[in-house]
């Protein structure tokens, strides 16, 4: 649980000690990038009140890849350094791969979302935006169509 209490600050103004972040490689950026586009920054990032980050680096580098000027943020000093630690180490382990059932079903989903509101939306288009390839998105379109037509043995290659 956060404090709630929620600034602007400026994205030029945080800063990033590299010695200090558990996270060592930024991955798909890019993709991450599309979602905050599309769907807006969901979680803040957490920072101390000198700028420099606690808590959200590849958020931070999507909103400096679309140009935002600033970025909603949590001050660390808000929490007590017990939480705030837990928060940052709960982040990067608790995060869960979807079971493959699953993700071939939200695919399908996500890919159906778009196309109801984006004429000429494809498959190549859904595979961009979540970064994966055309065929891995057909594949899982193919999987969770065949598993809901009652196909029990229907899987991912």
């Amino acid at each position: 649980m956060t404090s709630g209490n929620f600034s602007n600050f400026p994205v030029d103004r945080i800063t990033v000690d590299r010695d200090a972040r558990q996270r060592r490689e930024l991955e798909n950026i890019d993709e991450l990038a599309g979602s905050i586009e599309r769907d807006g920054l969901i979680n803040p990032i957490i920072i101390e009140k000198s700028g420099v980050l606690v808590v959200g680096e590849r958020r931070l580098e999507a909103v400096k890849k679309l140009g935002w000027e600033k970025i909603q943020v949590q001050f660390a000093e808000d929490l007590p350094p017990e939480k705030l630690r837990r928060i940052e180490l709960q982040e990067n382990i608790c995060r869960d791969e979807l079971l493959w059932r699953d993700e071939c079903h939200a695919i399908r989903e996500y890919h159906q979302l778009m196309k109801d509101q984006n004429k000429g939306w494809s498959q190549a288009d859904t595979a961009k935006s979540l970064g994966k390839t055309q065929p891995e998105i057909s594949d899982k379109i193919n999987v969770a169509e065949a598993q809901d037509a009652g196909d029990k043995t229907a899987s991912t290659p």
